[in-house]
Formats: C-alpha cells, sequence, structure tokens
C-alpha cells in the first residue's frame, strides 16, 4: 500500500461516528424489538375471533332489521342535487319572508286610514296676487 492509500483509510476510520451503549447521554443505535412468535400467534387468533363474531352476528340477524336498517338510512345524493334542494330551501324562504313583508305593510296601511293623527298646528293657506 502507498502512504496515500494509507491516510486515507486512516481518516475514513476515524471520521466514522461512533456509537456507545455505555454513553452517559442515552444517544445511540438501540436494539429493534420485535414481537416473539407467539404474542404474533395469538394476536392473530383474536382478530380472528372478533371477525368471526362480527360475521356470524350478521347471519342471525333478522331479515326485517336488515330491510328496516337499510331504509332508515338517507340516500346519499349527488352534489348537484344536494345544490338543488338548497336552492329550493332558500327560495321558499325568500317567498316567506316576501309575503310577511307584504302582510306588515297592509296592516300599516290599514292602521293609516282608521285613526289618523290630529296634526297640531293648521296650516296658512298661500295666496298668490
Amino acid at each position: 500500500m502507498e502512504p496515500r492509500d494509507e491516510m486515507r483509510s486512516n481518516k475514513a476510520v476515524a471520521s466514522r461516528p461512533t456509537s456507545h451503549s455505555d454513553s452517559g447521554n442515552g444517544v445511540g443505535k438501540k436494539k429493534k424489538r420485535f414481537l416473539g412468535q407467539n404474542d404474533v400467534l395469538s394476536l392473530a387468533a383474536s382478530i380472528a375471533e372478533t371477525q368471526e363474531k362480527k360475521s356470524a352476528a350478521r347471519i342471525h340477524k333478522p331479515i326485517n332489521e336488515v330491510q328496516s336498517s337499510s331504509s332508515i338510512k338517507p340516500k346519499k345524493l349527488s352534489a348537484r342535487n344536494r345544490i338543488k334542494e338548497k336552492k329550493a330551501i332558500l327560495q321558499a324562504q325568500r317567498a316567506e319572508a316576501k309575503k310577511n313583508k307584504a302582510k306588515l305593510r297592509k296592516q300599516e296601511k290599514t292602521q293609516d286610514h282608521e285613526s289618523p293623527e290630529p296634526s297640531t298646528s293648521k296650516r296658512k293657506g298661500v295666496s298668490f296676487a
């Protein structure tokens, strides 16, 4: 080996970060912990049991309950249909407000005609010569 190669290899070794497990700051490479074979099997068994219970409950459920629960659910509307429904609702509200305004105006007019307020000051007529 040439001297230059030796220097390069020494620098590479020296520049590598070292991780010591006995360092005081707790920073370093940690060993990965995986589930044991028995733990994995018990987890898979418990998942299978819950799936079996769910499927058994669906099978034993009476047909009437299944139909009634599906009929109770609201229909999913497309975006356009939802917009149309909301526009219709708003239009109905506007029409109702317009009717109420008209009723109020009519009531005000009838009240004004029935009881005119007597004026305290009389106006003098203006004559032109």
